[in-house]
């Protein structure tokens, strides 16, 4: 058993890499090479090996089979070797994609990119181990940049950038330190923020419960970058909105609190972002948008 194979506590094995189409495995690379035109460039291999039963988001047992991305100079190509529900293989061309959601909670990760595709929305979803973060890390924010087309980029501030990091260290140094270093892309223009802490509530005046967790949202040059805290503390829930995407940021008041809704649409493909705030949250990032976009 190779390196890569080696189990974990997560029940999920180590991700790699590899250089070529064929140096998949056999299934995989069966899949992928009717799948991509001649003068595509592949970029990055992402390969996730078969995982044995662990429990999912929702607490279930599950397996994983065998799968692996293929980022090109185009888009991203997905593989699934053994295929019950989802498609065995799945292409979205990065122009096409309307959102990119990633979890990273302790040795667990989760990637799913939605995008439009033959006038519906289609999902690509890959449960991985962590370890391999540093082999796909690079080749999202590569794909998220096709994602964006033609945006208004704004020249790079990196004092700005550094001061408003430095304000939100202040607020929360864990909060900075996923901004700078799993969100933010080398380069990228920070235009603001809005940040909430988690709310504690007491149950019954003896029981503490979380009522809401600590949320991020980030304003840049190219996307809206929603960050909220696991359940537990331990880990990250992020999402990607491109602005070419975003045709409306909504709210509307839900019993004392508002919830804030980031509609995006891509050829006539709507997929939304609903989450629960507090009123002054909602209010300053409805500032911090509407200013942006005079």
């Amino acid at each position: 058993m190779s390196i890569f194979q080696k189990k974990t506590e997560w029940g999920l094995s180590r991700p790699y890499q590899v250089k070529r189409l064929a140096d998949l495995p056999d299934r995989l690379r069966q899949l992928a090479e009717p799948s991509l035109q001649p003068d595509e460039p592949v970029n990055t291999i992402f390969v996730v090996p078969p995982q044995l039963p662990h429990r999912n988001q929702k607490g279930q047992p599950h397996p994983l089979a065998e799968q692996a991305l293929v980022f090109t100079s185009q888009g991203i190509l997905h593989l699934l070797a053994e295929a019950d529900e989802a498609p065995p293989v799945t292409y979205l061309h990065g122009a096409d994609i309307l959102y990119a959601h990633q979890s990273l909670i302790l040795l667990y990760g989760r990637l799913e990119l939605g995008g439009a595709s033959d006038g519906r929305l289609a999902r690509i979803v890959v449960e991985y181990n962590t370890v391999g973060l540093r082999f796909l890390q690079p080749a999202v924010q590569q794909l998220l940049t096709l994602a964006e087309g033609q945006t208004r980029v704004e020249a790079s501030r990196p004092d700005a950038t550094k001061a408003l990091l430095e304000t939100l260290g202040a607020q929360s140094f864990k909060f900075k330190n996923c901004l700078r270093g799993d969100a933010l892309r080398p380069g990228e223009p920070l235009l603001g923020f809005v940040f909430q802490p988690r709310r504690i509530q007491r149950r019954w005046y003896v029981f503490r419960q979380l009522r809401t967790p600590a949320t991020l949202f980030a304003l840049t040059d190219r996307e809206v970058i929603l960050v909220e805290e696991d359940n537990t503390s331990y880990g990250w829930l992020m999402t990607f909105c491109p602005r070419v995407c975003i045709t409306s940021i909504e709210s509307q008041t839900n019993q004392g609190e508002r919830d804030l809704c980031v509609r995006l649409t891509r050829n006539n493909v709507t997929w939304e972002r609903q989450i629960r705030l507090e009123s002054p949250t909602v209010q300053a990032w409805e500032d911090l948008w509407l200013n942006q976009n005079r």
